[in-house]
């Protein structure tokens, strides 16, 4: 969620000692900082689509998924929930469900008596999305979270060599480690205020 070259700026270390210990920092804390707000932030290379799964209660119409911004939905499939059969016989057509603000919170309705009543069931939603494709645009798009990253990460390179860490070793030395997701209050803030919020 942030690059190696602009934490190092931040942090003001000007040589590449330490860049392979930096980038597994970077990597830890994205990673929980995902989970943290149960968002997929950087597309994946390689992977054009997301599915998300539903079990689905009686009443309900809108769901929210993970990576978002939304820019399309690609499939929906709706079926009994013990049955699980995402195939031509359970797909929905395109005009049964819309997007909320074009994608841009994840938020995808159904047409009122789509989704079955008193019926527990299951869906599935295909899509493309998320945060960012890179790290570089994602601190463009979400300066607040790549600041926050950051701050995380200096306080944990402060902190690499308190008791109770974890050591990692790469090729050019070793880190250790003691986040366990115990986020700074202000990182906390601004993930808790970028968490995907449940639908319910």
């Amino acid at each position: 969620m942030t690059q190696l070259s602009t934490l190092k700026l931040w942090m003001g270390i000007p040589d590449t000692a330490d860049d392979e210990l930096l980038k597994l920092l970077i990597s830890g804390v994205s990673v929980a900082a995902e989970k943290a707000m149960d968002r997929i932030v950087l597309t994946k290379a390689g992977q054009d689509s997301y599915s998300d799964y539903f079990c689905v209660q009686s009443g309900e119409r809108l769901f929210r998924l993970r990576a978002y911004p939304v820019s399309a939905v690609v499939s929906v499939w709706s079926c009994a929930d013990d049955v699980h059969v995402w195939d031509s016989t359970t797909l929905l057509a395109s005009t049964e469900y819309w997007l909320e603000k074009d994608g841009d919170n994840g938020v995808i309705w159904f047409q009122t008596g789509v989704l079955l009543d008193n019926v527990s069931e299951g869906l599935k939603v295909t899509y493309r999305g998320g945060m960012a494709a890179t790290a570089a645009a994602f601190e463009t798009a979400y300066a607040d979270i790549a600041q926050a990253i950051r701050q995380q990460i200096k306080h944990e390179w402060v902190a690499r060599k308190s008791a109770g860490a974890t050591s990692f070793n790469t090729a050019t030395g070793s880190l250790m480690w003691a986040f366990d997701e115990d986020w700074l209050p202000e990182v906390k803030a601004i993930l808790t205020a970028n968490k995907r919020k449940v639908l319910v």
